[in-house]
């Protein structure tokens, strides 16, 4: 994973290698419910049975996961 976020919902078994599991906070909500509202609008889904659970953020450990491989 090189930059951005994954956001998922139930339990991440086991993270990539380069990349850490954290809660969601306060500011990520927002855009997870913008998600979900665009997901449901596409799939007919019920966006209050999606949001009534937890989500998990998988985000990188590095902002250069790939700089030892390209320098010297």
């Amino acid at each position: 994973m090189h930059g951005g976020v994954i956001y998922e919902r139930g339990e991440i078994l086991e993270p990539v290698n380069g990349t850490k599991v954290e809660d969601v906070g306060k500011r990520d909500l927002p855009k997870i419910e913008a998600l979900v509202q665009e997901y449901c609008s596409h799939f007919g889904a019920d966006a209050k049975e999606i949001m009534n659970h937890k989500f998990k953020k998988i985000v990188p450990i590095s902002k250069r996961p790939y700089a030892k491989l390209f320098s010297h």
